[in-house]
């Protein structure tokens, strides 16, 4: 497999990750390779994430070269010191832009997603009761980062992403595998930005959708900077 790289220093390295990868190994597809593996087995060295996406998300994930590195990226996050923004494809017409909380600081697990909605479509197919389906494109910025965080927060609020085998709707996920072609989370990870611990360097990572995914987006009149 190819490594789309989008930035490499001596500290760090970016990858545009693609989805149904690991990031690093997992006792649950001890037989699949891992983004992290592929690092290894192309470069030689050490590696560690600095950062974690989910399997079936795509697009940017960061690793440290060395342990220094690492324990300074990590610093970062924890202090959230990174911005990150995601691109999200959801059932049914999203409210206005808003703030979705869970938990608290008092039980260590708050967790706080914020979400601006950038595109709508109605469309003519009943997917389920209705005679049509609705759909939203949120740009989504969580700013604590729980495991499968956006995909709980989303569909906690009725608005579950498409193709999320989880926490989603298998009628709506079927009808996009179905009619566009799309058997996969449409959820992406399509930017970052933060500080370099060592190089004071302002770092902005970017990643494109996929373009099967930008062609059914484009039917439905969306688009954007990603």
């Amino acid at each position: 497999m190819d490594l789309n790289i989008l930035y490499q220093d001596e500290f760090l390295i970016a990858i545009h990750k693609p989805t149904g990868l690991h990031v690093h190994p997992s006792d649950f597809s001890r037989n699949e390779i891992s983004l992290l593996e592929l690092l290894q087995e192309e470069f030689g060295g050490w590696f560690a994430p600095a950062h974690r996406i989910d399997r079936a998300t795509s697009g940017i994930v960061v690793f440290a070269r060395n342990n220094q590195t690492a324990s300074a990226m990590g610093e970062l996050f924890s202090q959230r010191k990174v911005f990150k923004r995601y691109i999200a494809a959801t059932r049914g017409f999203l409210p206005p832009d808003n703030t979705i909380i869970t938990g608290s600081a008092e039980t260590y697990n708050l967790s706080e997603t914020r979400y601006k909605v950038i595109g709508q479509i109605e469309l003519p197919f009943s997917v389920s009761r209705h005679p049509s389906t609705r759909y939203s494109l949120a740009e989504v910025t969580p700013v604590t980062g729980r495991r499968h965080q956006i995909r709980r927060h989303l569909s906690s609020i009725s608005h579950p992403i498409i193709g999320d085998v989880r926490y989603g709707d298998g009628r709506h996920n079927l009808f996009f595998r179905e009619h566009f072609g799309l058997q996969r989370l449409l959820l992406f990870a399509v930017e970052l930005r933060f500080q370099h611990p060592f190089t004071s360097e302002e770092i902005i990572l970017e990643a494109r959708i996929e373009d099967d995914v930008r062609k059914v987006f484009a039917e439905f009149g969306w688009s954007g900077n990603w």
